[in-house]
């Protein structure tokens, strides 16, 4: 066998992606899981028991005989699966009818990978060889079965997917945030505990869900017309939804305000598309997240900052105004003593010269600035008046006529 036995392994994303177009143009979707997921490992687990079973048979493409059983580990595998699909409800005649189109997507991978016609033709007998020996083995089951037997799995299938449907619906009605499932037509079929209690639908968990329980069908209990009448911005939620972004696989986020029972109140909106690759359930997510004290407070910090700068520029203004004042005082005080007929003499304690006005170097005969931190004694003689030598040790300001 020269064809790479790892070929189907190496091929996974590709043999699902072959399956699920063939399941969704037959409608078998609507009857099997809506995630990738369980399509992935559906096809890993074949793969997976075809190449165990191509490793035992080597080249040889084994044969049926009378009363011969189903080698494992293709028996083991067969037997597994038709009790998980006869538990979920499905017919024999269903699986086996997917089943082949299974096959069909193995052997469009040979036709496709494998090159020249006898490796090919190989690849292929040993790839149908073991689909046959599972669909045998899968009627076998099937058949050995009893109808109490058969029963007794669905009784015990339902009970598990019941306490499973309650666990996730008791998670639903938990969250705290708003959540609003949408059809494929932005219809309202679903709204958990905290959507119901903000618009005003009642705060009884569940209560939403079996509205419609009369009527034969959960869920059923909400007019999505009447809901947006009575509340108008839902209409926006539901028309963001509807825009062609969302349906294409994008999360779309926006914000709202909006009137409720609580008062006026902000949303973080986020619109999500369902994750349905069978598309049963085609529609949307809404999560809404309240952020209503966030923008309060954030207005509360606008409205504090904006009334911090207005009286940090009521004081700017109020300081430059004295600022002026002052400095007109300062000019005309200044103008007042250099205009003087008087002279002004401005000492320091210690007798240096700290202002004096030109009238004062006019009298002195000093040029102008020249007398500025020299010492009042430099300008005196002492014989002519002690008590001028003892006046700068007192400091001020002395005028002389």
């Amino acid at each position: 066998m020269h064809w790479d036995p790892e070929l189907f392994s190496k091929n996974e994303v590709w043999l699902m992606e072959r399956v699920l177009g063939y399941a969704k143009q037959q409608g078998y979707t609507q009857y099997t899981s809506t995630l990738l997921e369980p399509w992935r490992a559906s096809v890993s687990g074949l793969t997976r028991t075809l190449e165990l079973a191509m490793e035992q048979w080597g080249r040889e493409v084994p044969e049926f005989f009378p009363r011969a059983e189903v080698m494992e580990p293709v028996a083991e595998f067969a037997v597994t699966e038709a009790r998980r699909h006869r538990e979920r409800g499905v017919s024999l005649g269903m699986f086996l009818g997917l089943l082949k189109y299974y096959r069909q997507a193995y052997q469009d991978l040979v036709q496709e990978k494998v090159s020249g016609d006898s490796e090919q033709r190989h690849a292929e007998q040993l790839v149908l060889r073991f689909f046959d020996c599972l669909e045998v083995a899968l009627c076998v089951d099937w058949s050995e079965g009893g109808a109490s037997a058969q029963l007794a799995e669905l009784q015990q299938a339902n009970r598990r997917m019941t306490n499973e449907k309650n666990k996730y619906l008791t998670l639903y009605e938990s969250l705290s945030q708003p959540v609003l499932l949408l059809d494929h037509e932005t219809r309202v079929v679903s709204v958990n505990r905290a959507a119901a209690v903000m618009l005003g639908l009642g705060d009884t968990p569940g209560g939403t869900y079996y509205a419609g329980a009369d009527q034969g069908k959960e869920g059923a209990g909400l007019d999505t017309a009447e809901l947006i009448r009575t509340i108008p911005w839902l209409g926006d939620v539901l028309r963001a939804a509807r825009d062609e972004s969302c349906r294409a696989e994008d999360e779309v986020r926006f914000r709202i305000s909006a009137d409720t029972n609580g008062g006026d109140r902000w949303f973080d909106v986020e619109c999500t598309p369902m994750l349905d690759v069978s598309h049963k359930f085609a529609g949307a997510v809404v999560v809404l997240n309240d952020v209503t004290r966030r923008i309060r407070a954030e207005l509360e910090l606008e409205e504090s900052r904006w009334d911090l700068e207005h009286r940090v520029q009521r004081r700017t203004a109020e300081l430059e105004r004295t600022r002026r004042r002052l400095r007109r005082g300062e000019e005309e005080y200044r103008f007042l003593v250099d205009n003087l007929q008087e002279g002004v003499w401005l000492m320091s304690a210690g007798g240096e010269t700290l202002f004096v006005n030109p009238r004062m170097e006019e009298m002195l005969g000093c040029t102008p600035g020249g007398m500025y931190g020299r010492r009042f004694a430099e300008f005196c003689c002492r014989e002519e008046d002690g008590a001028l030598l003892e006046a700068p040790e007192s400091g001020g300001a002395h005028k002389r006529n």
